[in-house]
């Protein structure tokens, strides 16, 4: 929506120019609105409806700018580790968070792991792993509905490979919507610069077969839970409160 020259390419607006679009209020009637292109070059500033309403405050969105934490939530007994990135962080190499993690789950009394994925759009597949070794090692942890993985349409590359490993290697219930992207893809981008124009251009240089099961168009979650406008607005998620009830059998 933001790329007139691809509007105009599907054909959602008649020529390159001023774009009308029909809005509504949840409770009003219609109204039009034109907005004009930017110029190419021109510095556009993007605000967030989280920035801009008064939208109340969701576990999921307390610390988007951390590649990784971890918060022990005891009045539901849940561990929640939100990975937000497949990125080292300098500040805490993944292998000390990963302690951190599992000292916290033995000084507590937890019922529940939920590892949250849904904005987790890729990087380094490796980073996860010291975190996934903990929990194989560790069986009270990943006992069976115990080990939630939260997926959205945000859940893309690495990030789908580590949602992959938690449900295929420790038996992990994914809840959420299916993910951004296709089991079997490519990957592995790099990058190179052309001698003329110098544009730069990213290429995959590997396919990833991650499903044996034919060739689904995403990664689809044991238990499907999807999130309203409504939701957002009013500051629920029902991803996570549906990660709550998940009765351990």
């Amino acid at each position: 929506m933001a790329t007139v020259e691809l509007l105009h390419l599907v054909g959602a607006v008649d020529a390159i120019g001023p774009v009308q679009f029909t809005l509504a209020r949840p409770a009003g009637p219609e109204f039009e609105l034109q907005i004009a292109p930017a110029a190419p070059a021109a510095a556009v500033t993007l605000s967030s409806m989280y920035d801009v309403l008064p939208i109340p405050a969701m576990l999921y969105r307390k610390q988007l700018q951390k590649n990784y934490w971890f918060e022990y939530l005891p009045a539901s007994r849940a561990l929640y580790i939100q990975y937000n990135r497949c990125q080292e962080d300098p500040a805490l190499p993944f292998t000390e968070f990963a302690r951190q993690v599992f000292a916290a789950a033995e000084a507590a009394r937890v019922e529940r792991t939920i590892v949250d994925l849904r904005l987790n759009a890729g990087g380094n597949s490796r980073v996860i792993e010291p975190l996934l070794t903990g929990l194989k090692a560790r069986p009270a942890l990943i006992a069976r509905d115990r080990l939630l993985a939260l997926v959205g349409r945000s859940t893309f590359s690495s990030g789908l490979m580590a949602a992959i490993s938690l449900k295929k290697d420790l038996n992990a219930v994914l809840i959420g919507e299916p993910t951004g992207e296709k089991p079997n893809s490519y990957g592995e981008v790099r990058q190179l610069t052309l001698p003329h124009s110098r544009l730069s251009v990213s290429y995959t240089t590997k396919f990833f077969r991650l499903s044996s099961d034919g060739d689904p168009v995403a990664l689809f979650p044991d238990v499907t839970v999807t999130r309203s406008l409504a939701d957002v607005l009013a500051g629920r998620d029902p991803v996570f409160d549906a990660a709550l009830r998940h009765a351990p059998r």
